[in-house]
């Protein structure tokens, strides 16, 4: 066999420098798709650089921005037929990552088994990362990713070796990310006592929950509290083994409180200084939605205390002259911290935003009389209103000039309830910060 000239060399060489290349990418891609709503999986990856489109804003937000434009970047027309190739990862793309459903839903409401549907998740990834790399022309990128690539395979090294976030700035993360919804405190302790049982069980602990009749329920940061009490009963297992624990959950006008009551038992009388430094995570998490953890020790018990104040619903005002579209962004807001308020007749809006001061508008921008350009323009020139943020939601791609003319934040249609509710939260959280 004749040996390649030596351009034949060059290229074969380049093309698996490529190929190298995009395997990196892609790799670190189904990181960020996956974790799309998780603040430091984002700010840790190494596409943020890449990515990056000059806009203006909080990196993480437009970095999830990106991912979210370039999925909807590749639904198909109108014309393309529903069951083809395209609209298949198109599909598998939104509801995976976008709206963030788990592979087993996606797999049975598609009629594929799971194996089925990580392959053809896996080539929906790479049509994302073809549109991706020719998007921001990452070929030029190609020879620095493979010899800054890490040896022996390891996907994730680089963000592994990332400089790790402060405590102050990961809490301030979880502050903007976490999202208050009506919980059931008795279906969440029960889920936890599932979760901690093998721990409980090696350590003799026995635990049972108090709940008054009809359980209880609160407006409140269930991650947040679950976290906290997984935290609380490890403590609690390690330091006093064989002991017995009741919970009790009740509700108060301002504040919801969860008391984990130890009975050691033959263990010796339980230190109340040195379980609150245990309690480290616990107490950190309980910081982030202004929460405490008291604990109070007797000869024959130790009692822990987690409190959560109860949230005051922020009104979030909605313009759109869709009636559908009101119904839908009401459902979103139903159980969260936030109270929907909608508003059809432009002509009424700016009166409403004035009577009802919300602590955010959603705006869209094709509606009869006003469109969203001139209410936009009113709310910016409005003394008693111009400080509210303003979120665009449309199904234009004018983001630059949403934001240019005084937006806040743009968002998309179609949006999910995830994305809707990340972008208040960042945008309330901000504002509360730059007041405070």
């Amino acid at each position: 066999m004749d040996p390649l000239p030596k351009e034949g060399v060059q290229e074969f060489g380049r093309e698996q420098e490529l190929a190298q290349a995009k395997e990196w990418f892609e790799e670190r891609l189904k990181t960020a798709l996956v974790a799309l709503y998780d603040p430091s999986t984002l700010r840790a990856s190494q596409l943020m650089a890449m990515l990056s489109t000059g806009r203006r804003g909080d990196p993480i937000t437009l970095m999830r921005d990106t991912l979210l434009e370039a999925i909807e970047a590749l639904k198909p027309d109108a014309n393309t037929p529903r069951g083809s190739r395209t609209w298949r990862a198109y599909s598998i793309l939104r509801r995976r990552y976008t709206e963030q459903v788990p592979q087993k839903s996606v797999a049975k409401d598609m009629g594929l088994s799971v194996r089925q549907l990580q392959r053809e998740e896996k080539m929906s990834r790479q049509m994302l990362t073809d549109f991706l790399w020719t998007r921001f022309n990452l070929d030029a990128l190609a020879t620095e990713l493979v010899q800054n690539a890490p040896a022996g395979g390891e996907a994730h090294a680089g963000e592994q070796s990332a400089p790790q976030p402060a405590r102050e700035q990961e809490l301030e993360w979880l502050c903007a990310s976490v999202t208050t919804q009506e919980v059931d405190l008795t279906a969440l302790v029960q889920d936890v006592l599932l979760t901690a049982e093998q721990m409980l069980r090696k350590n003799e602990v026995t635990c049972r929950m108090e709940a008054p009749d009809g359980g209880v329920t609160a407006a409140l940061p269930g991650a947040i509290l679950r976290q906290a009490l997984l935290n609380v009963l490890a403590v609690l297992s390690k330091n006093f083994p064989g002991s017995g624990i009741t919970i009790m959950a009740e509700n108060e006008p301002e504040r919801t409180t969860v008391c984990l009551e130890c009975l050691p038992g033959a263990a010796p009388a339980p230190d109340g200084a040195r379980l609150l430094v245990q309690y480290e995570c616990a107490v950190s998490l309980m910081q982030v939605c202004q929460g405490s953890i008291e604990v109070n020790t007797s000869r024959n018990s130790a009692v822990t205390r987690i409190t959560i104040p109860l949230q005051r619903r922020t009104p979030v005002l909605v313009i759109d002259d869709n009636e559908d579209a009101l119904q839908l962004m009401e459902r979103y807001l139903a159980g969260t911290p936030y109270r929907f308020a909608g508003v059809r007749d432009t002509r009424n809006a700016v009166a409403m935003a004035e009577k009802i001061r919300p602590g955010a508008i959603v705006l869209d921008l094709m509606m009869p009389e006003k469109d969203g350009w001139n209410l936009l323009g009113q709310f910016r020139q409005h003394p008693a209103i111009k400080d509210i943020p303003v979120i665009v939601c449309t199904i234009l791609a004018q983001r630059d000039l949403a934001l240019a003319l005084g937006a806040d934040d743009f968002l998309r249609k179609p949006v999910s309830r995830q994305i809707l509710l990340a972008a208040l939260g960042c945008l309330l959280a901000s504002q509360s910060k730059a007041s405070g």
